[in-house]
């Protein structure tokens, strides 16, 4: 005996050329491909977004860096004296651009804790929607609950032009306002 991975039910696998059976029923195995298909994309759009936010936001950030570096190389090369004012203008340039580099690093790992935050949400809202039980309305949500076998035999049935004439006169008509 097995536990199905996606309803925790015992069931006894069946196997077929190799290949043992995972889920108890091929709902179950639909269910969680579905999800599976569904975190990956959830996964490859939050990257790329992030990514394309990160390119867009913090390419200044290399930029002022850059500026930094050449701006203190010029600085000792062209005079080494104090007393010029130029000298004052390019610490404080070199100031100005180191500050306004932390801001955008505190920028990034603020927006990478909040997304960390809303992938969590993400989680939790969706273990909150699977924990609640499917809705069955009408007819045909009760055609979940019949045996696999009786289901064309149903089907057979909905295709009689009787059968159908007789759904069809069950639908109220619609009232003129």
């Amino acid at each position: 005996m097995k536990k199905c991975p996606n309803c925790n039910q015992d069931f006894e696998p069946v196997t077929y050329r190799g290949v043992e059976q995972v889920y108890c029923s091929k709902k179950c195995r639909t269910r969680q491909g579905n999800l599976r298909h569904k975190q990956k994309l959830m996964n490859n759009g939050m990257e790329q977004s992030m990514g394309n936010y990160i390119k867009e936001n913090f390419r200044s950030t290399e930029e002022q860096r850059e500026n930094y570096r050449e701006r203190q190389g010029n600085l000792f090369e062209q005079q080494q004296s104090i007393i010029n004012p130029n000298v004052l203008r390019y610490i404080e340039q070199s100031y100005e651009a180191r500050t306004d580099a932390n801001k955008f690093e505190l920028k990034y790992d603020n927006a990478l804790k909040e997304i960390e935050k809303l992938k969590q949400e993400i989680v939790s809202l969706e273990l909150e929607l699977d924990a609640e039980p499917e809705p069955k309305g009408g007819f045909l949500g009760a055609l979940d609950d019949l045996p696999e076998w009786l289901t064309p035999a149903i089907g057979k049935l909905l295709q009689s032009e009787k059968v159908q004439k007789f759904v069809i006169a069950q639908i109220p008509e619609p009232q003129n306002t």
